[in-house]
């Protein structure tokens, strides 16, 4: 049974021709993956993935616009930028998601493995 039978209403009606809109949709979907499926998932669940795409997006669009100089790096973009990555990360880690390392190559073998001699 999907979410959507279960009577959570996915961002309806929204422009997914907006850039916005069409990041924060991936990123709900790649979040939904992430904990196996959108029938795996309570409605509480499929309502956080949403909560942290719709952040993420928008964090990601405050930090484009700084670094495009389109938005000063005041007290105010500062604090919202904070607020929105503390938001961000506290949403994920109530949905279970959280960092995993990933398991490197030695950089010896890496080396000899390439060619590389000592």
């Amino acid at each position: 049974m999907t979410n959507e039978r279960r009577g959570v209403q996915p961002w309806r009606g929204l422009d997914a021709r907006n850039a916005l809109v069409k990041r924060a949709i991936y990123l709900r979907d790649a979040f939904v993956e992430d904990l196996g499926g959108r029938d795996e998932m309570s409605n509480t669940q499929w309502l956080l993935c949403e909560r942290a795409a719709l952040s993420a997006s928008l964090l990601e669009e405050l930090e484009k616009r700084l670094l495009a100089g389109e938005v000063a790096l005041d007290a105010t973009a500062l604090g919202e930028l904070v607020r929105l990555q503390s938001q961000v990360v506290s949403i994920l880690k109530t949905l279970g998601v959280e960092r995993r390392p990933r398991k490197l190559a030695d950089p010896l073998d890496y080396a000899a493995s390439n060619g590389a001699t000592a």
